[in-house]
């Protein structure tokens, strides 16, 4: 719910400029029965977090260029040089997931425990929230899980990918699969956790998205991890073909 609320709320653009605000649409003021004194402390919190968000937006969007160039523009990768990389990209990420957080939180002192249901509802419910994607959109789809790419016969034919890559890619998979899971369980528990939290004030609300947030770092890390691992281990035309380890959902990993 909180993830859903995050992206629909705040914009997931990877740009600074951010989408127009839930508030300014009258359909949604409407239903929320939002007052013109409450539309004015919204836009005025927007305002007030517009720098940070545009900084940290700038600050990911370097990191994740320098990790999406240094896995496509050599046919060999320091791992030492990748793991800095894939540091670099998950920090900024999390501050720019801070700042998200906390403009989150500025909004929803705005409003009332029950238009803050509401909001959530509505934007669930409407389709605005994200929607899940494959992990390399030009890839054919197929029976296997989503992600499992590397088992996919047809994927695997339009990458031509040999044994010994498909052995290596799958020894890759294996050695983060249990960490995967525990982070990825880790995550869905904590957000499950902020879904009664609605009182404003509330510091078991703050102090809630914070574990989550550190539960989503930690997540992510493993994540852009595996991806940049098992990228680094194809020939560079490969790599290109399959895409970036930032430019993706992930898949449950099953």
């Amino acid at each position: 719910m909180i993830g859903i609320l995050l992206t629909c709320l705040l914009g997931a653009a990877p740009t600074p400029t951010p989408e127009p605000s839930w508030w300014r649409d009258e359909g949604t003021r409407n239903h929320l029965a939002l007052t013109d004194s409450q539309v004015r402390e919204l836009e005025a919190s927007r305002e007030r977090a517009a720098a940070e968000l545009d900084a940290a937006g700038l600050a990911t969007n370097a990191a994740r260029e320098n990790l999406d160039s240094l896995l496509l523009s050599a046919e060999s990768i320091d791992a030492t040089r990748l793991r800095a990389s894939v540091d670099a990209y998950v920090a900024a990420k999390r501050k720019q997931d801070s700042a998200r957080t906390a403009l989150l939180l500025s909004l929803r002192g705005v409003l009332t425990g029950e238009q803050w249901m509401r909001l959530g509802r509505e934007r669930h419910e409407s389709g605005r929230g994200p929607a899940p994607t494959p992990s390399s959109a030009h890839l054919p789809a197929s029976d296997v899980p989503r992600g499992l790419w590397w088992r996919d016969e047809a994927s695997k034919a339009r990458l031509e990918i040999t044994p010994e890559e498909e052995r290596i890619l799958e020894a890759v998979f294996q050695k983060h699969r249990l960490a995967l899971d525990q982070v990825r369980q880790r995550h869905e528990t904590e957000e499950r956790a902020l879904f009664p939290l609605v009182r404003a004030n509330d510091p078991a609300l703050r102090e809630q998205l914070e574990r989550t947030a550190a539960a989503r770092e930690e997540l992510d890390r493993v994540l852009v991890t595996l991806r940049a691992e098992m990228r680094a281990a194809l020939p560079l035309a490969k790599r290109q073909r399959l895409g970036t380890a930032t430019s993706s959902k992930t898949s449950r990993g099953r």
